[in-house]
């Protein structure tokens, strides 16, 4: 049932983004795909990280919807009160996933061919998954060298 609902909304972010909805729109509908995500981390949707970063490595239209979701499913988690024990699954996931989502945005980053929102968008995502590291202070050494 949460899967057909997460698809859905994919399916309408697809088509409102494409018929150019105001961003208001887009990002609620962002929102919704991104608490689904935090709220199936150990069910229904445990690889939803990867499927959003697969998600935006379609195009560059795509890459930028998967930009917002991933910057929401930070913003969301630290906005959001959760019971303790789903706080520290979902915190701990987070901190599992940020590699991947640092070496999404490095590669987008690197291209020089994205629109500039793209690139805004990999710097938002990037600012609220960086608080996320706790081996180092420097999370990815590639995106903080792509960054200064």
């Amino acid at each position: 049932m949460i899967i057909e609902i997460r698809d859905n909304l994919f399916a309408i972010l697809l088509r409102v983004s494409q018929a150019r909805a105001s961003s208001v729109v887009i990002d609620r509908l962002c929102m919704s795909i991104a608490l689904i995500a935090l709220k199936t981390v150990n069910s229904a949707w445990p690889n939803s990280i990867a499927d959003i970063i697969t998600f935006g490595s379609t195009n560059e239209h795509q890459c930028s919807l998967s930009l917002i979701l991933l910057k929401n499913v930070c913003s969301l988690f630290q906005s959001q009160m959760w019971e303790r024990r789903l706080s520290h699954q979902i915190e701990e996931f987070i901190r599992e996933q940020l590699s991947s989502v640092l070496q999404f945005v490095c590669s987008i980053l690197k291209q020089d061919t994205l629109s500039k929102e793209c690139y805004v968008q990999a710097l938002k995502a990037a600012k609220n998954w960086v608080s996320y590291s706790t081996h180092t202070f420097v999370p990815n050494p590639e995106f903080i060298e792509l960054i200064f």
